[in-house]
């Protein structure tokens, strides 16, 4: 009897093994190869891995292509992601791209378009680099990816080329929204333009519409110049022949780091995601010294983020602080002597320091991460804005009374510190941006997860269904051209007609007044 139990056993044992065996042959069968290659910037490379390790919770094999410069120096956390290092020949890349807009915004110079023009070349030939990397490729082939997540930033259009020559799917992810490249019906005078930061959500003049239109119009038309079709044609020859604009409305899903909350409100297609900042993090306990530096702070504490500036500026800074009720934190690259109400520090806990409650201002160049940290926690911001989008980023926070912005390289110590003191003294301030906080933890509670389910989702059941047929059109038939074209002939046609009609009855009329007035003349 026990042998019996025994077999009995053994046999539901290994059909318990056997089944085990066909339900993980069926999970590996289900799981996809996904490679994410950002710009090699370090905020949109650190997305990435956030978006990495949500996928890898479907199951999928996920690799995130990282910059040589950023392993080095150790500036990004991989815990958890199989990494693709490429890209010794990038250097430094954050400081390369940057350093030349902010020399001339120090010197109080203005960006001319042949210094973007120029920034564009830059870039066009690093994607080239990029893209013509042998070793990249040969990796990148042997893995065989099934999908690529992509950046879709301006200076990294052409980088669509890559999944383009080797026949992969593709799906953007990132901050930049792009309504014309993505064929977005949108009104040019009342959708906010990145190049015109001056916009007002709540509504503007006609000068106002005027130059938000002419702003939408001409980066509609510049986005064109950021494209390199011959690229395309040199670097995929077997393939169909696609331009980069083309390539880049083929994107299967595209996701965007923003929401209407701290962003304006856009128009999109149902393909585009919103979903808020995959870079907030929870935050942690703080650690000494800084955790008793701000318990023993009386007014509370104004955490001020400046990086690298100029010995001019920090003196500036030094004496605005010395004015301040607050206690200050100060993220700089150099280390004056720290007194009871100033600590300076290389770098900060960003996020643990402004969830503390007694954060009571954020002093910020405004980079997208950043305003997110803010919100998140409820802190207004005074915007210090020094090149890029960050423009862009001030105005719209100073637009939705979450704070206020100034030029750092003009203002005076005592305006800076009336500001700061203006920004964390005003009610407004802080309550208009703890109820955004409110509406935005209560509508993306999780980005990341959020990017990884809509990845997984188009792998699994594609977005063909999600797409508008204005996406394939040629631009004429966008425009509609050829509709304007018919009306504009059908009622020209008309017009004429009635004119003919007009001009026929008039001579009939004339002949017939005449053969009348002539009987009564040769009477006469």
């Amino acid at each position: 009897m026990w042998k019996y139990w025994q077999r009995i056993m053994a046999s539901l044992a290994l059909f318990n093994a056997l089944l085990l065996c066909l339900l993980l042959q069926n999970l590996l069968a289900d799981a996809k190869v996904v490679v994410l290659l950002s710009a090699p910037h370090t905020a949109d490379v650190r997305t990435y891995t956030n978006v990495a390790r949500g996928l890898s919770s479907y199951g999928h094999e996920t690799y995130v292509c990282v910059p040589q410069f950023l392993l080095d120096s150790n500036l990004v956390n991989t815990d958890g992601v199989k990494v693709i290092p490429y890209g010794q020949y990038l250097n430094n890349f954050d400081s390369f791209f940057f350093q030349t807009v902010l020399d001339r915004f120090w010197r109080g110079e203005n960006i001319w378009v042949r210094d973007y023009v120029s920034l564009i070349q830059s870039m066009q030939a690093i994607v080239r680099q990029i893209l013509t990397d042998q070793n990249l490729i040969t990796t990148l082939r042997t893995i065989k990816p099934d999908l690529f997540i992509l950046t879709n930033g301006p200076f990294f259009r052409n980088i669509v080329t890559l999944p383009y020559m080797l026949n992969i799917s593709f799906a953007y992810l990132g901050s930049f929204n792009d309504l014309p490249g993505q064929r977005v019906p949108f009104s040019p005078s009342s959708t906010a333009c990145p190049g015109y930061p001056e916009f007002k959500e709540e509504g503007m003049g006609f000068y106002g519409r005027l130059a938000t239109s002419l702003c939408n119009v001409v980066v509609t038309f510049l986005d064109h110049y950021f494209m390199d079709d011959k690229m395309v044609a040199e670097l995929a020859p077997n393939s169909p022949k696609a331009s980069v604009s083309e390539i880049s409305r083929m994107a299967k899903v595209y996701i965007i780091e923003s929401e209407p909350i701290l962003d304006y409100a856009k128009p999109e297609m149902p393909y585009m995601k919103l979903i808020g900042s995959t870079a907030l993090t929870k935050p942690a306990d703080l650690m000494p010294p800084l955790k008793s530096f701000i318990d023993n702070s009386e007014k509370g504490v104004a955490l001020v983020s400046s990086a690298n500036i100029p010995a001019t500026i920090a003196k500036k800074m030094m004496l605005a602080f010395q004015q301040q009720n607050l206690s200050v934190i100060w993220r700089v690259h150099f280390s004056p002597a720290n007194t009871s109400r100033l600590m300076t520090m290389p770098w900060v806990p960003q996020n643990d320091i402004l969830a503390n409650r007694k954060t009571r201002l954020f002093v910020s160049h405004c980079g997208t991460h950043s305003q997110y940290d803010a919100l998140y926690h409820g802190v207004p911001i005074l915007c210090l804005p020094l090149y890029g989008d960050q423009f862009y980023n001030a105005e719209r926070a100073k637009s939705k009374g979450f704070g206020l912005s100034a030029n750092l390289a003009t203002i005076s110590y005592k305006q800076l510190a009336k500001l700061m003191s203006k920004v964390a003294d005003t009610d407004k301030y802080r309550n208009n941006i703890e109820r955004a906080s409110s509406l935005y933890k209560m509508f993306y509670k999780n980005p990341s997860e959020t990017a990884a389910f809509w990845i997984d989702h188009v792998i699994e059941n594609g977005g063909i269904y999600m797409r508008s047929t204005a996406q394939t059109l040629p631009l004429f038939k966008l425009l509609t051209l050829d509709i304007m074209a018919f009306v504009f002939l059908v009622i020209a046609a008309v017009i004429l007609v009635i004119v003919c009609a007009c001009v026929f009855c008039f001579k009939m009329a004339r002949k017939c007044l005449t053969a009348l007035v002539r009987p009564k003349f040769k009477k006469s």
